[in-house]
């Protein structure tokens, strides 16, 4: 029993040493993380693996702007069809008076 406490003594205070010096966002794990999978994978997946990473976020960004552009571009047909409307009467109102 006293073994196990004293494992359980030496993990938890590795644990505090560790979470103390890590970085909030645990940049410093992704960063060894990527260097083992970087160093213990095939460098024909590591490259398709980027080109998806590109593809999918060139689609992503594509998409988006998309958006604002179609967003922009129905927000200006409704402005121009709404003055269109008080054009055709303001000119029909310049027609009946002419005609009167």
């Amino acid at each position: 029993m006293e073994s196990i406490t004293l494992i359980c003594e030496r993990v938890n205070s590795t644990y505090a040493e560790v979470n103390s010096t890590a970085c909030p966002n645990g940049i410093e794990y992704l960063v060894d993380f990527l260097k083992k999978f970087v160093s213990t994978t095939d460098k024909v997946i590591i490259a398709a693996m980027i080109t998806g990473m590109v593809s999918i976020i060139g689609v992503v960004f594509t998409s988006e702007i998309a958006k604002v552009i179609d967003y922009r571009y129905n927000v200006e047909k409704y402005l121009y069809d709404k003055r269109e409307i008080l054009y055709e009467q303001f000119i029909s109102i310049i027609y009946k008076m002419k005609n009167v």
